[in-house]
């Protein structure tokens, strides 16, 4: 599922740099119920294109290890946090997004979701050696709600700023709607 999904990424990537504006639309006609895939998603590489395959996919092994594994918490926390290392590393190295605010917000989202995995991956290790170890975990279940309550905050603040802006942009047009008659 992986190589099928890369080979199209690159047949996307390939085709879209030797159309003519013509077939542009043309393609953009045959493939418009897909721009959730492409829109919004740098055309540097193929890397970036692959944006939306690779989280679908983080999304389906997520939920796989969560349900195969259930009878092995501290190798669920290790594959999860792997993975999660693993997409943080390829957000900043291929910065995948257009839009600056999105992939701001985007990897600061992954650096509260590694502290929530992290987090996580410490409680099992520490089921996993039978140690008690209190305080540990009150700690460690701080740290979670905490985070966990500066991810909802930033979210708000996030959504408030796109709506501002989208205010804006909206006024702007506006205006010049108007000017011109």
């Amino acid at each position: 599922i992986l190589t099928i999904c890369f080979k199209i990424l690159r047949g996307f990537h390939l085709q879209k740099q030797k159309i003519t504006p013509a077939e542009n639309q043309i393609w953009l006609h045959k493939w418009g119920g897909y721009e959730i895939l492409y829109e919004e998603i740098e055309e540097g590489s193929l890397f970036s294109l692959a944006y939306m395959v690779v989280y679908i996919i983080r999304t389906i092994f997520f939920f796989a290890i969560i349900a195969n594994f259930y009878d092995y918490p501290l190798a669920q926390s290790i594959i999860i946090t792997v993975i999660n290392v693993v997409i943080f590393i390829y957000l900043l190295c291929c910065k995948p997004l257009k839009d600056l605010l999105t992939s701001v917000q985007l990897v600061i989202s992954e650096i509260l979701g590694n502290i929530l995995t992290i987090c996580v991956l410490t409680l099992a290790i520490l089921d996993s050696a039978e140690i008690e170890a209190r305080s540990s975990r009150v700690t460690i279940g701080n740290v979670i709600i905490t985070t966990m309550l500066i991810f909802y905050i930033l979210g708000m603040i996030f959504l408030l700023i796109k709506i501002v802006l989208f205010i804006k942009a909206a006024y702007k047009t506006w205006k010049e709607m108007r000017a011109l008659g």
